[in-house]
């Protein structure tokens, strides 16, 4: 359901990477499967590493292989990793966490294209909102800086300098 794109080490779309558009017919052409307005078509969806990636191979072993089927395995563990933070989301959350947070590398601009799609995944960026959401977190809300030393604003060597700042908490338990 969601169409992976392969990059190289530099980020470039690999020329055994298949491009778009989908078909124009049933049930591409229907926007009820849509999970986001502007998909019209676009293939694939979003692009990860597929060339040159170390794996493991039939019989044992290791190599060094090229595919998208090297880069699937990134965005299906990507998508373990943001249900593994929130299990109840459902296929349209986790593409548009995927899509919405993928990297733009320049050579593939504008975005989305049937090249690259939404862009190269970004897991770390994708979850997170997720974290923000699920997890406490301490956020520093104000800050004061007080130099004790020759008062330039500058915390020089050997200068003692005092920091006072408050902390809350992100879900309001304490602050």
């Amino acid at each position: 359901v969601i169409g992976v794109g392969a990059t190289d080490l530099y980020d470039n779309i690999t020329p055994f990477s298949l491009r778009g558009p989908a078909p124009n017919q049933w049930p591409w052409s229907d926007e009820n499967y849509w999970c986001k307005s502007d998909w019209n078509l676009i293939k694939p969806d979003i692009s990860a590493p597929g060339r040159n990636i170390h794996s493991s191979i039939p019989g044992g072993g290791y190599a060094n292989w090229d595919g998208t089927s090297m880069s699937t395995p990134h965005v299906t563990g990507a998508i373990a990793l943001l249900l593994s933070i929130d299990s109840t989301l459902d296929y349209c959350e986790v593409y548009n966490l995927l899509l919405d947070n993928a990297d733009h590398p320049e050579q593939g601009e504008p975005y989305p294209n049937n090249d690259y799609g939404w862009g190269r995944l970004n897991i770390f960026k994708a979850a997170i909102p997720l974290f923000m959401e699920h997890f406490s977190y301490i956020l520093a809300t104000n800050f004061e800086f007080q130099d004790n030393g020759d008062d330039d604003g500058r915390f020089d060597p050997d200068e003692t300098v005092q920091i006072y700042f408050t902390l809350k908490d992100s879900l309001g338990w304490k602050d």
